[in-house]
């Protein structure tokens, strides 16, 4: 039998998801770990990173309502493995993004596209032996359950609203990059916990199916600007010419703005708030 944090309150009948949640995220973490490591396909590195985020939205969850909880200490062995995949992660999206470039003839772009995919490979071979000795990594933790079962609606719904609030305090003074990142993890964490506890009604102050929509036209801009990092960051090393790069990297820049304008546009509908009612 589960045991009580200190102080619980009766859980609300969607409450006990939170919990089996976190195990089946555990699990699929595992087995996501050891399909990036194996068959190091696009498809293996892109879940074992979601599934990292989902974690990180539980540990926060757990932070928001246990302050003594060291969240930061007990994320950090899944943070060191999200990172180091990050860089793999960053140049398949290149790749992808590159290949759909319409600027430069077939031929510059393939070889573009094929430098990124081998830079790829050789940058996962070099992370699996540290990787591996981490295998372990992805068994409960009894704090965390405890404080899982501790949450009831009430306390839910307002980490939820001060999620909100930080959401609206990001987009509501200006158009930056750095802005958007965050905006776009708060967005990753309201829309992770409102599924896993099936929230609705009057505890859920964000309708999910904008949140979804946004999220995802957050996720597009953020593969441009990843790209563009990217891109810059290898610019002395690509098999292609400077001026071909940088007509790439023009092309992929006016894409990011131009997409970073639909989507303050459509937050600035939402009326997100910046402060908790």
């Amino acid at each position: 039998m589960m045991r009580r944090h200190p102080g619980a309150t009766e859980c609300f009948e969607r409450v006990d998801s939170l919990t089996s949640y976190y195990h089946s995220l555990l699990r699929t973490y595992r087995n996501t770990l050891d399909d990036a490591l194996s068959s190091a396909n696009e498809d293996a590195v892109h879940d074992l990173r979601v599934t990292t985020k989902r974690l990180n939205a539980i540990y926060q969850l757990v932070s928001f309502v246990d302050p003594q909880f060291k969240a930061q200490k007990s994320f950090r062995p899944f943070k060191t493995i999200f990172d180091s995949f990050g860089s793999v992660r960053d140049l398949d999206i290149a790749a992808a993004v590159v290949h759909r470039t319409k600027r430069l003839p077939g031929s510059t772009t393939a070889r573009l596209e094929q430098y990124l995919v081998l830079r790829r490979d050789k940058t996962l071979d070099s992370l699996r032996s540290t990787i591996r000795k981490q295998r372990k990594l992805g068994e409960p933790s009894s704090s965390v359950e405890d404080i899982l079962s501790s949450i009831d609606e009430k306390g839910l719904g307002r980490f939820l609203r001060g999620i909100q609030s930080e959401i609206g305090e990001q987009t509501r003074h200006d158009a930056s990059v750095r802005r958007l990142h965050r905006a776009r993890r708060l967005y990753k964490i309201y829309l992770y916990l409102s599924e896993a506890a099936d929230m609705r009604g009057a505890a859920h102050p964000l309708r999910l199916e904008r949140i979804q929509s946004t999220q995802r036209s957050l996720g597009k801009w953020h593969d441009l600007v990843i790209v563009i990092e990217c891109l810059e960051e290898l610019r002395k090393h690509v098999p292609i010419s400077k001026s071909d790069l940088t007509t790439v990297i023009n092309e992929i820049k006016a894409r990011e703005r131009r997409t970073r304008k639909r989507i303050l546009k459509t937050i600035a509908t939402q009326k997100i708030r910046s402060t908790v009612s």
